[in-house]
């Protein structure tokens, strides 16, 4: 099981992550003063680069583990809060920091890396572009902050979906480097940070629990047909009812298609919502006479 595991405690995750911190400072340093040695420096140059790829290797597993250790015990209580969304930006901006220490530690020469690398960096920039822009996209949300975990939010977004787009609405469970991740009427949804940013998004705090397709008569009373579903299953404001016409059908019948939405704190049998929109809009209208059928040729 890894330190980042929800079952250790705390302050078994910070006891661990400072002992990792102190370990790799140990090993920063007796790096440091075993390369600078003359023992080390009149190795030959393969024998050189071993060694120091060695320390390097142990320091890059000591931050990683310390890192994940001490993220996992600060934001151990704040699982569905606000502060949870900081999380992945904190734990960026400490692999950097130990990073940059890692590097000037060991007095590490990245020209020639640099240089040698463009031309793989602009071809692995290019081939993972829809990661990169996901990656940019959450730091944006991080920092603009259009909604937060554990709030309501109804999305619309034209990146996927077909020519009509995609609806999603749902509690927002957590902001993570490349997703997002919702709980859509008990189902776990992973968006892409780059669909949140570009889409339209409505914010709440009042979830919804119930989300259906209906086709009502034309003529029925949607205003009515909300109050009295909404009097069936005793919602009180800021909680409620909502029909959202999308289709009209014109046919025997004229019918109209309608989102229905049930917004609550607490958990709605659909089956009951079913039962109070049958008996709201009363029974279905019967289907028009045919026209009279042109007279027969004797």
């Amino acid at each position: 099981m890894g330190l980042t595991s929800a079952r250790r405690p705390p302050r078994r995750l910070l006891a661990a992550g400072i002992l990792l911190l102190l370990a790799l400072v140990v090993v920063l340093l007796a790096g440091r003063a075993l390369l600078a040695s003359r023992a080390v420096r009149t190795l030959p140059q393969t024998s050189h680069d071993l060694v120091l790829g060695g320390f390097l290797l142990v320091a890059a597993v000591l931050a990683l583990l310390a890192t994940r250790a001490l993220v996992a015990a600060a934001f151990g209580h704040a699982a569905g809060t606000a502060i949870a969304t900081w999380r992945t930006a904190v734990s960026w901006i400490a692999y950097a920091v130990l990073g940059l220490l890692i590097v000037s530690q060991l007095h590490l020469d990245l020209s020639g890396f640099l240089v040698g690398s463009a031309v793989i960096g602009v071809v692995l920039g290019v081939g993972a572009q829809t990661s990169l822009g996901n990656l940019f996209a959450g730091a944006v949300l991080l920092v603009a902050r259009p909604f937060s975990v554990g709030g309501w939010v109804h999305l619309r977004t034209y990146l996927f979906g077909g020519f009509g787009g995609a609806d999603f609405s749902g509690t927002v469970l957590h902001v993570g480097s490349f997703h997002t991740v919702l709980s859509v009427g008990g189902r776990t949804v992973h968006v892409p940070n780059s669909a949140m940013l570009m889409a339209a998004i409505t914010t709440g705090p009042i979830p919804v629990q119930v989300d259906l397709d209906v086709t009502l008569p034309a003529t029925a009373p949607l205003a009515e047909i909300e109050r009295r579903i909404a009097a069936g299953l005793g919602l009180q404001p800021p909680a409620g009812v909502a029909l959202r016409p999308h289709r009209v059908t014109v046919g025997a019948t004229a019918e109209v298609g309608c989102r229905l939405q049930v917004a609550a704190l607490r958990p709605v049998d659909a089956r009951a919502v079913v039962r109070l929109l049958a008996e709201a809009a009363g029974p279905p209208l019967p289907p028009a006479p045919d026209p009279d059928p042109p007279p027969r040729r004797e």
